[in-house]
């Protein structure tokens, strides 16, 4: 039996799960794994549906909106962006995945969607954590760089064709070094989530380092996106 066929060898007892556990205030889960029932368990959050983006069959960038049941791909490129999952009372958990690979099975009675990136998923579970920080920063920066594209070309496009083609590891890496040029800049502000978030990159940035992670040269993210 193949690791994809173990991922689903049962309907997990839950809604979601972001794995590996971390605090959130050191962010580095790997995976998230979302389980849509046909039916809702009411003994946890129970998904509707998960949103995300992915490299569309026709090149660029499509929202895929996963539902149960699911009769489309089981297998698609995840790319930068918000990921969001909505339930029967329109309540929303959110995250923030750089890219990765989502595999999706659909059975009876659930449809099991397991998204894995070589970076981390930044969940959006606890307010003023560092993990939640990050992700609102990381989505301006990329609805920035959207609004810079759209303005000087008009075309949403070239954009997306960008987006798709941007790698999980290059795009972290791009938004750790925005950021931290941008804590830097802004470190006179007398916020200390701010501080939290400037030492966490810092750290981040210098484990890299020394895992022989980070490049020599960084693509900054206005030439990446």
């Amino acid at each position: 039996m193949t690791d994809q066929q173990e991922n689903f060898e049962a309907p997990p007892d839950y809604g979601f799960r972001f794995e590996p556990p971390c605090s959130p205030d050191q962010p580095s889960h790997r995976r998230l794994t979302v389980v849509i029932h046909a039916v809702p368990t009411e003994r946890h959050y129970d998904p509707e549906s998960m949103q995300l983006n992915a490299v569309a069959a026709a090149g660029g960038i499509e929202r895929l909106k996963i539902h149960h049941p699911w009769t489309f791909a089981d297998s698609y490129r995840a790319r930068g962006g918000p990921v969001i999952l909505t339930d029967r009372k329109n309540e929303k958990v959110e995250a923030i995945t750089f890219g990765g690979n989502l595999q999706i099975q659909s059975e009876e009675g659930f449809t099991t969607c397991v998204l894995q990136s070589p970076v981390p998923i930044l969940a959006q579970l606890v307010e003023g954590s560092i993990s939640t920080l990050l992700a609102k920063e990381v989505r301006i920066l990329l609805a920035e760089r959207r609004a810079a594209w759209d303005m000087r070309h008009r075309t949403p496009a070239g954009f997306q064709e960008r987006l798709a083609a941007a790698t999980a590891n290059e795009l972290y890496i791009a938004c750790l070094a925005a950021l931290d040029g941008k804590v830097q800049k802004e470190s006179q502000v007398d916020y200390a989530p701010w501080a939290q978030l400037g030492e966490f990159l810092r750290a981040e940035i210098q484990a890299m380092t020394a895992a022989r992670e980070w490049p020599f040269y960084v693509r900054p993210l206005d030439e990446i996106l």
